[in-house]
């Protein structure tokens, strides 16, 4: 049984080094010679300042998504965090006070990018900065700082950007997504806790 666990990392880890090098070598190049494009046309004398303006505005979200894929190329060069915690804490600008339970969660793929997802949501376009996250009962309930009034509530049923993505992370999991006033509960498969 240790061998063919041992057998089983070796491949996964190969195979992750594999996509690490595959992204570096087509998207991490593509990108960083947008980048450069980008900045020979900020040079040019003959663009308005507004139209420099965006431009330069532009190039530092460029620069802001290649340094997360380059993150993420050496995550995946150096193999996965053992907790779910520990991987979604490197990912995400808001600041996460965990709960014992959700602190010895596991790192599982698709829960990590769901998660991810619905925090990133949560700080780019409700504001929020900081989160308490707890797991019990097979629940992930969250609650997000600042409080906000009822009508600026987390509206998980109204999210736009990677609402294809989060639906179809909730049915691998066979889980169920809901609101509550301060935040969410993610309620798992009994697989998945």
């Amino acid at each position: 049984m240790l061998d063919s666990h041992a057998e089983s990392s070796a491949e996964i880890l190969l195979e992750r080094q594999r996509l690490a090098r595959d992204l570096h070598d087509t998207v991490a190049q593509s990108l960083a010679a947008l980048g450069y494009s980008l900045d020979e046309i900020v040079g040019d004398e003959s663009i308005t300042g507004a139209s420099k303006r965006a431009l330069r505005s532009n190039r530092l979200e460029l620069s802001r998504i290649v340094a997360e894929l380059r993150n993420e190329i050496h995550r995946l060069r150096s193999g996965l965090p053992t907790n779910l915690y520990g991987w979604l804490s490197t990912r995400t600008r808001i600041r996460i006070e965990p709960d014992q339970g959700f602190r010895n969660l596991p790192q599982e793929p698709e829960l990590g990018h769901l998660l991810l997802e619905l925090l990133n949501n949560a700080e780019a376009h409700q504001g929020f900065t900081h989160a308490t996250i707890s797991f019990h009962n097979n629940v992930i309930a969250t609650e997000f700082s600042p409080e906000v009034s009822k009508d600026a509530r987390v509206r998980v049923d109204e999210m736009k950007f990677g609402k294809v993505g989060i639906r179809e992370r909730l049915e691998i999991l066979g889980a169920s997504l809901d609101a509550t006033d301060s935040g969410f509960k993610l309620s798992l498969g009994s697989a998945n806790g």
